[in-house]
């Protein structure tokens, strides 16, 4: 199967997959052939960056280039695998187009591809902010922190939701605001749909 994870940041997506990867009964299934890991960070990394801080502050331009990078990276690490489990998916690469204000057009762009890529995926988990969240730790220099940027991305990634076709919001799972369920709850959703 082809899944992805969407959510804002913090949420306990990356948590969710490893998770998932590890658990006996979809292991047994052979769902998943690999995890994808978050394409932000593989783009910085490779860019030589290790912090939001060294990215908050770029020029429009450079920034622009950047957030089209994360793009081509996810879809390229999606289209050439057969199955997988990914820790973000192209609604998350939209979402965050929109809250760093990228160009409309860009915008626009990034929409047109997300209508089209969303249906490669087999089911699309969307974890809601939990009712455990507070700020989060930021240790790892790479994400935003404070509880308002969580929602306000979150926000985002509703109304993205919220205006795709119905075959599109057919492979949309929404997972409760329980973050101890998420793990029983997309496996019993996983192994259901793999059935299909």
């Amino acid at each position: 199967m082809r899944v992805a994870i969407t959510g804002s940041h913090g949420v306990g997506k990356t948590t969710l997959v490893d998770t998932l990867y590890d658990r006996e009964d979809i292991c047994a299934s052979g769902v998943f052939s690999m995890t994808i890991a978050e394409a932000s960070r593989v783009v910085a990394k490779r860019l030589g960056y290790s912090t939001l801080a060294d990215i908050l502050y770029w020029p429009e331009d450079k920034r622009i280039h950047f957030q089209w990078l994360i793009m081509a990276e996810q879809m390229s690490r999606e289209t050439s695998l057969v199955s997988f489990i990914s820790d973000r998916c192209i609604i998350d690469n939209l979402a965050y187009c929109i809250y760093y204000n990228c160009p409309q057009n860009m915008i626009d762009a990034m929409w047109g591809l997300c209508k089209l890529h969303i249906n490669s995926y087999d089911m699309v988990l969307y974890t809601p902010i939990p009712k455990q969240i507070r700020a989060i730790d930021a240790k790892d220099g790479f994400r935003l922190a404070d509880l308002k940027s969580i929602m306000d991305v979150d926000n985002i990634i509703n109304n993205i939701i919220d205006g795709l076709d119905q075959e599109s919001l057919g492979k949309i799972y929404l997972l409760s605001t329980d973050r101890e369920s998420w793990a029983k709850e997309s496996a019993m959703e996983i192994i259901e749909r793999s059935k299909e």
